[in-house]
């Protein structure tokens, strides 16, 4: 999971849009411990091995454990009634 810093939106808006584009195509991620891609530049990063799948209603859940996290100084992208902003 990449968490995005509040100047992030444009890469929330690219990864949000249908179509099978390559999402990650400019965006140099790196390999985390686990293999996952981590986007550069990000807030945090917490990678994690699924531990169970839940069925709700027409939604499957994941529930995961955290192996490994880290995070750097500053402030959360936030999205609200259809729109980003910062806390």
């Amino acid at each position: 999971m990449n968490i995005l810093a509040e100047h992030q939106g444009h890469i929330a808006e690219r990864f949000a849009r249908p179509g099978s584009d390559d999402k990650f195509a400019g965006l140099d991620p790196r390999a985390g411990r686990t293999g996952v891609p981590v986007l550069s530049g990000v807030l945090a990063s917490v990678e994690c091995r699924v531990a169970e799948v839940v069925s709700g209603g027409t939604h499957r859940v994941f529930l995961a454990e955290a192996v490994h996290a880290e995070a750097t100084e500053g402030s959360p992208l936030a999205y609200f009634r259809g729109k980003f902003g910062k806390f």
